[in-house]
Parts: structure tokens; C-alpha cells; sequence
């Protein structure tokens, strides 16, 4: 669900760079309210599922604190490049970093839920690019598995095979 909503801002803001009509920034506006509007609820859900039920309250607080600051040190500090890039620039760049987050979902969240996925089901072959496993940060269920058989006791024997160290 997160990816179609990086996607859709990207379109949007992308779109909004380059219009020039009425209707093509109403059509903007819906691609933006799309994946904006999405996010909000996607990004707090996930949140939430990430933590113990204990820490729901911090997760969801630390989430709007965040996401408040960005939305009021983002505008100011893109103002400056109004200057050399123009709206146009700017809203240009805003949605190929929003295209960008779409990778750094995938490096930093999804593929250690799929990695927990393809481990509860007993299968640890798992095809993922090696340079993200230097991470020793848990994933969401992990305090529940026994030490050995936490994700951080694989080795890379190949960029798609992972074995258990003995």
C-alpha cells in the first residue's frame, strides 16, 4: 500500500511542476491528496505495528512530532532554492524525493518484513540485496524468537542465499 502512495505524490508534484491549466492542477491536487492522504494513515498504522502495545503512545507521538517538523523546516529550507530552481524546480524536486522514498521504504522497513515472512515460514532462502544486512537494528517481533534464531545469525553465502551460522 505504501508504494502506490509514493508513486501518486510523486505524480502529483511532478504534475504540479509542469502545469499550466486550471484543470491540470485540479488533476495535480488529486494525486497529491492521494498519496498524501494515504501516507498519513499507512505511515502511523505502520508505526504502531513496529512497537510493543506499551510504546504505541511514544511510536504515534514521535510520528506527528516528526512528521510537524517536517512540514514546517521543509517549506522554509526548499524557499531557499526558489531563487535558483523556481516553483517549478522545486515541486520537480520534491517528487523525484518523493519517488525516492518508495527505495528507502523498501531498504529501511520491507525487506526485513519480508525476511520474517520467508523465516516463519520456514523457507531462509531470500533473494535481497546483500548491502542491507549490516543493520543490527531488531525487526518488529524479533524480542519474541530465541537468540539463535534471530535474523542477525545469517551470513551472506551469495547475494540470493542465505544460511544459518552454526
Amino acid at each position: 500500500v505504501m508504494y502506490p502512495t509514493f508513486l501518486c505524490l510523486a505524480v502529483g508534484l511532478l504534475l504540479l511542476s509542469i502545469t499550466t491549466r486550471s484543470w491540470e492542477m485540479l488533476v495535480a491536487g488529486v494525486f497529491v491528496g492521494l498519496g498524501y492522504g494515504t501516507f498519513m494513515s499507512n505511515g502511523q498504522a505502520i508505526c504502531v505495528k513496529l512497537v510493543d502495545e506499551v510504546r504505541i503512545g511514544v511510536a504515534v507521538s514521535t510520528y506527528f512530532v516528526m512528521l510537524d517538523l517536517g512540514l514546517g523546516v521543509g517549506p522554509y529550507i526548499l524557499g531557499a532554492f526558489k531563487g535558483p530552481l523556481g516553483f517549478s524546480g522545486i515541486y520537480s524536486l520534491v517528487g523525484v524525493g518523493s519517488a525516492a522514498c518508495a527505495f528507502l521504504y523498501y531498504g529501511l522497513y520491507a525487506w526485513r518484513r519480508n525476511l520474517r515472512q520467508s523465516h516463519e515460514a520456514g523457507s531462509v532462502e531470500k533473494s535481497f540485496p546483500a548491502y542491507f544486512l549490516w543493520s543490527a537494528v531488531p525487526c518488529a517481533g524479533q524480542q519474541d524468537l530465541p537468540p539463535q534464531e534471530t535474523f542477525f545469525s545469517y551470513k551472506i553465502i551469495s547475494s540470493k542465499k542465505i544460511s544459518k551460522n552454526a
